[in-house]
């Protein structure tokens, strides 16, 4: 188990305590809490929580948001997570939650939201933003085909937020990695001293972290991994982490990103 410190430990009891059945503990370092929608009192999502080592003073927690049928946010949740954790460096799971409950809302037909605010994914943020003077150096994998399903990495090497957000609209210039059913990232870079690391599951419920670990598990640092899955038709069940995962191992290799 993780040696967790007093502030996260003090974090997880005082989440236990408040929300109650709506907080479910899953493991000794991990846990689930169903998102209440501020706009209409209903559950809105899940909002899954890993307490790593080193949280809150040197990492940030693993957090991912699965919206309930009909529900979206209009942000970039990955990115509001690594901005608030490196701006308070303290423990900001709380600070999550109440963003979340205040944030979500509930999608209505032809796109729009109520106010007639136009809904953007999740997932993926692809709003306009300042390009970086020169092209990052995107790699890309093999494709790979497991029952008509196809997996394809793509990877860079980076140093910051804004290169992780210019390697995400890079790549999805490329109409064919837009209309992937999943675009699943995970990401490790150091920033002053400290392991900048997080994870978006682009709707795969459970990949995004399990590409976490496995970089962290091959040592790979400075670097990001998008690995796109177009939908075959066939459903794999436990089969698709696999194939996520090695076609990942395999550019990571590769590039020689891994230590381990």
């Amino acid at each position: 188990m993780p040696r967790l410190s007093a502030d996260a430990v003090d974090e997880m009891e005082a989440l236990s305590t408040i929300f109650t059945e709506r907080y479910e503990q899953t493991t000794e370092n991990s846990a689930e809490i169903e998102i209440e929608a501020e706009s209409d009192g209903d559950i809105a999502g899940r909002l899954f929580i890993i307490w790593p080592e080193g949280y809150p003073d040197e990492k940030a927690p693993l957090l991912s948001f699965t919206p309930a049928d009909g529900y979206a946010l209009d942000f970039d949740f990955q990115l509001h997570v690594q901005t608030a954790w490196a701006e308070m460096n303290a423990c900001i799971v709380f600070d999550i939650v109440a963003t979340l409950s205040s944030s979500v809302h509930k999608r209505v037909r032809g796109g729009q939201r109520s106010g007639g605010e136009t809904n953007h994914t999740q997932a993926v943020n692809v709003e306009s933003h300042e390009e970086l003077s020169t092209p990052l150096d995107i790699v890309i994998g093999e494709v790979t085909v497991d029952r008509k399903s196809r997996f394809q990495s793509r990877g860079v090497e980076l140093s910051s937020f804004e290169q992780l957000q210019a390697f995400r609209h890079q790549i999805l210039q490329d109409k064919k990695v837009a209309q992937a059913t999943h675009n699943i990232l995970a990401y490790r870079f150091q920033k002053d001293g400290k392991v900048m690391e997080d994870f978006d599951d682009d709707g795969e419920g459970g990949a995004g972290i399990k590409l976490l670990f496995l970089l962290q598990k091959m040592g790979a640092m400075n670097c990001a991994v998008v690995v796109s899955r177009w939908f075959g038709g066939i459903k794999l069940g436990g089969d698709r982490f696999r194939d996520i995962n090695e076609s990942a191992k395999a550019l990571v290799t590769a590039q020689k990103w891994g230590k381990n």
